[in-house]
């Protein structure tokens, strides 16, 4: 019984089984029809291994040339994102759990008189708010209680609020005390507190124009 492939391969090049060659010369005649037709199969092959290659490549390049683009869009995303932090009129600190500093912008640099480099890992609140410190501690503290609290559960996003003050005062680096507005916004993933952004707005001018209100009412 002849293999399916091979008798369509024997009809192509006129091979009749019953009929075979009677002499040397066509069989010789038969075996290079036989042979061509294995290299035209040949050609066949390698044509469709040279297209698959050529394919896989043209993938490679497509998810590289993609991978390229969403690396360069998010890299102009973070710049975008820190040309607009570092141009805020405001201090901004940014704090892990614990309270201990993450990053900070210019404005709070300027204000304070630490750079980031400087006091990067310390507790900011320890540092600059000591009546503060224990603000980490006591929210995740609140938190806990509410997420194991089927009966709170729906509020939770009031802790998510941020604490605010209109007139409160940070320590610099000179010893001197900087009168400031503040926001303490904390930032909860998947149930968890991760961390706290602080931003802080220098009040002197407004403190100063309402003493001096005052004093001209006096």
């Amino acid at each position: 019984m002849i293999h399916p492939l091979l008798q369509q391969q024997l009809q192509e090049i006129g091979f009749q089984m019953d009929a075979p060659p009677s002499d040397p010369k066509a069989w010789r005649e038969f075996l290079k029809k036989v042979s061509s037709s294995y290299r035209a199969a040949d050609q066949q092959r390698d044509l469709a291994a040279q297209t698959l290659t050529f394919s896989s490549e043209e993938m490679i390049e497509k998810y590289e040339r993609q991978r390229q683009e969403s690396e360069a869009r998010l890299e102009a995303e973070r710049d975008r994102l820190q040309a607009v932090i570092g141009s805020l009129g405001a201090g901004l600190c940014i704090l892990d759990a614990q309270g201990n500093l993450l990053s900070m912008n210019p404005k709070a640099e300027q204000l304070l008189g630490w750079s980031e480099s400087e006091i990067a890992g310390q507790d900011l609140f320890q540092l600059i708010a000591p009546h503060l410190q224990e603000f980490p501690q006591q929210f995740q503290s609140r938190l806990n209680s509410y997420s194991h609290s089927p009966v709170n559960q729906g509020t939770q996003e009031k802790l998510l609020e941020p604490l605010k003050s209109a007139q409160d005062h940070l320590a610099c680096r000179d010893g001197q005390v900087l009168p400031v507005s503040y926001i303490l916004n904390p930032i909860v993933e998947n149930g968890c507190w991760v961390g706290t952004v602080l931003v802080f707005f220098d009040i002197s001018d407004r403190q100063q124009a309402e003493q001096e209100a005052a004093r001209s009412l006096s």
